[in-house]
């Protein structure tokens, strides 16, 4: 937050030190990866959660390249949370026929993409009361 303190949490699109909605959106995003992972590349457990964490850090690589300020307890709890969607997913995963993986996979997008827009939509309602100040 520009010019201002971080709480600790929120239940709020804006950031929280340690909690906001995005947190369930990595969640959802680290379980998206980890059905893409399962049903789109071949890979054993050891490479997938290789590939997951790599991925899943990545992301959070480029919010800082692209100057999205965040605490350094949001970043590191983002990518903990994605991990944990990741794992979730992957090894529930392996018990469903792939028709499962698939469906859970669609939802999963959806429900990324959902979180992704309404946090978005959030921030530039806030930009626009701000720049409105």
């Amino acid at each position: 937050m520009k010019g201002g303190t971080t709480r600790d949490v929120t239940f709020s699109w804006e950031e929280g030190r340690y909690f906001d909605l995005w947190m369930i959106a990595h969640i959802v995003g680290g379980a998206l990866i980890g059905f893409l992972t399962l049903y789109y590349v071949p890979l054993g457990r050891v490479w997938a959660y290789v590939l997951g964490i790599v991925l899943i850090a990545g992301w959070e690589l480029i919010e800082a390249w692209f100057n999205i300020e965040e605490t350094t307890e949001n970043r590191l709890l983002d990518i903990v949370a994605g991990v944990a969607g990741f794992i979730l997913a992957y090894e529930l995963g392996l018990r469903l026929v792939p028709q499962a993986q698939f469906a859970l996979m669609v939802y999963s997008a959806i429900m990324a993409a959902a979180l992704d827009l309404l946090g978005w939509l959030d921030y530039r309602r806030r930009a626009a009361e701000n720049s409105g100040e």
